[in-house]
């Protein structure tokens, strides 16, 4: 029994645990495989193992581009954890039974992969090539070629029960089948499949340069300095390593952004830690090599090839190669620093509006709250009866570093404007202390009072401390 399982939209950003995948956990027969159909909007692998244990071996994707769909191998009875690399919080199960539904045949593990422990060798050297998904029941057969096409050496090997092999080829130290330099091409082949990888031969000093993914490029901000160093200069017959020493999954593929991969060189998805030989030939002198991630398109390169022994016209393209990448690095930084400027002044600007916001919120309130301490009095004033004593009070704080003489008078009128009663009380107020002295008044007929409030220096300066007289109407019933 087959099934397939689908990315969840929207999968590449954390949030759709645990049904990352769709259904997260299946359950199939002895024999059965899983197609997992990759429906979101962005790149993902399916890669047997875990998170925290990395890859098992047992299958991997590689990128799946939208659209796209990877098929297992046959599995065996068991339990199948599975991730993607590109995004590790997205975590699945498949569940293998052997139930009436399995599959009795013996499966086919394929399907044939292998890869050799370098891309350059000397003679004296010795090349481990490493497999997996041949048939058990047959063997490996190995065969070399020189760059002329002559074969140098044909070899065999077992393979073990779950389809993996192993050897090693050591080459020739007297150089009589291994001294010309070029390229070699090794063939592998289980039967059914043949593949072919290409390694580089030389007995002359090969210079090494190896690029890293900037620590936490997976996101945005990383620019310009993504991959590290960003831009590089090499000689023709140099190797660039590009190492992932990020914990995300990345790829080095030659081309942009804007107009993709141009066939230059893929890594395909490498997991943490791994990484990929890049060998620039003699055929690239002169030439400039853009690169990117395609899983992080921020994240963008370039190597340029320098001319070497090629004519003067070349090395002058190459120099201005050189000079327009520096350009365009420098552009980029101050982009950069434009965009961080910008940030920071919307972020002071932001908090500036808050604290104006808190400041007239914080006024507001005051006021609010004066207003309903007035409305208060005002109400307690109004309910006054015949012979009902009032106390009279006013607000006012010594804000000088010295003592302050007041005098508090309050003058009540009838309703006909006629003064019917003065009183006043002096003192001297400390600095920083506030007036709590009270004059009080009892009315004898009902009516309506108007109350006149004064703060003065003394009698003898009558300087306001108020801006001016407190005023307010009282009725007695």
């Amino acid at each position: 029994m087959n099934v397939t399982v689908e990315n969840a939209m929207g999968s590449s950003t954390p949030g759709c645990e645990p049904d990352c995948f769709l259904p997260s956990t299946v359950t199939i027969g002895v024999g059965g495989m899983v197609t997992f159909a990759n429906n979101d909007s962005a790149a993902h692998t399916s890669t047997s193992g875990t998170p925290a244990d990395g890859p098992n071996g047992i299958w991997d994707s590689s990128l799946v581009m939208m659209g796209a769909a990877y098929t297992t191998p046959a599995l065996d009875a068991g339990e199948y954890p599975y991730f993607c690399m590109v995004h590790p919080w997205m975590e699945g199960l498949v569940i293998v039974t052997d139930d009436h539904n399995a599959v009795t045949s013996t499966p086919s593990i394929g399907p044939l992969s292998f890869y050799i422990d370098k891309t350059t060798y000397t003679t004296g050297d010795t090349i481990i090539v490493t497999g997996s998904g041949a048939s058990p029941e047959s063997s490996v057969v190995i065969l070399v070629n020189d760059p002329d096409g002559d074969m140098v050496l044909v070899t065999q090997t077992g393979v073990n029960s779950d389809g993996s092999f192993e050897t090693t080829i050591p080459t020739d130290p007297t150089g009589t089948l291994w001294g010309q330099e070029g390229f070699y091409s090794l063939d592998v082949s289980d039967g059914p499949e043949t593949l072919f990888v290409e390694f580089l031969m030389s007995n002359s000093p090969i210079n090494s340069h190896v690029i890293e993914n900037a620590i936490g490029s997976s996101t945005p901000g990383c620019e310009p300095n993504c991959f590290i160093p960003s831009f590089l200069i090499v000689d023709p017959g140099d190797i660039v390593t590009f190492v992932n020493n990020d914990s995300a999954g990345h790829t080095s593929t030659s081309g942009t952004p804007a107009d993709g991969p141009d066939g230059n060189w893929d890594s395909s998805l490498m997991s943490p830690g791994y990484g990929m030989d890049v060998i620039f030939e003699i055929s690239d002198a002169g030439q400039e090599f853009p690169y990117f991630c395609m899983v992080h398109p921020w994240m963008e390169g370039t190597i340029i090839v320098s001319g070497g022994g090629a004519t003067s016209s070349s090395q002058a393209e190459s120099s201005q190669a050189q000079d327009d990448a520096a350009e365009r690095i420098a552009a980029a930084e101050a982009a950069a620093a434009a965009a961080e400027a910008e940030a920071a002044a919307r972020i002071a600007e932001a908090e500036a509006a808050a604290r104006i916001a808190a400041a007239e919120a914080a006024a507001a309130a005051a006021e609010a709250a004066a207003a309903a301490a007035e409305a208060a009095s005002q109400q307690a004033i109004a309910e006054l009866s015949v012979n009902e004593k009032i106390e009279i009070t006013m607000d006012f704080t010594n804000d000088s570093d010295v003592q302050q003489s007041f005098a508090l008078i309050v003058q009540i009128k009838d309703s006909n404007n006629t003064t019917i009663s003065l009183s006043h009380v002096t003192g001297m107020l400390g600095a920083g202390q506030t007036l709590d002295q009270v004059l009080s008044y009892m009315p004898s007929e009902a009516g309506t009072y108007t109350v006149e409030k004064f703060l003065w220096n003394n009698f003898a300066d009558p300087t306001a401390l108020t801006d001016s007289k407190e005023t307010f109407s009282l009725t007695v019933s």
